[in-house]
């Protein structure tokens, strides 16, 4: 069942830029938002309607700084 989830990301920009890699290839732009600060280069945070069973997904947001899972 696929949910919205909203998910806030630290500094680690290696690793968020590959979430957003996986985000537009995996997700049409209807399915996400990605918010990126004034002057910043990778998104701070985003709000997604995805199942919670996307693996590849999972693992990409959990190497990232910042831990962040604002929920719903």
């Amino acid at each position: 069942m696929k949910k919205i989830k909203e998910y806030g990301f630290g500094y680690d920009i290696d690793n968020i830029m590959e979430v957003e890699e996986y985000v537009w290839k995996n997700y049409s732009p209807d399915e996400f938002k990605m918010d990126v600060g004034r002057g910043d280069n990778v998104m701070n945070s985003l709000t997604i309607y995805r199942e919670d069973d996307d693996e590849g997904l999972n693992e990409l947001i959990e190497c990232c700084d910042g831990d962040g899972d604002y929920e719903e």
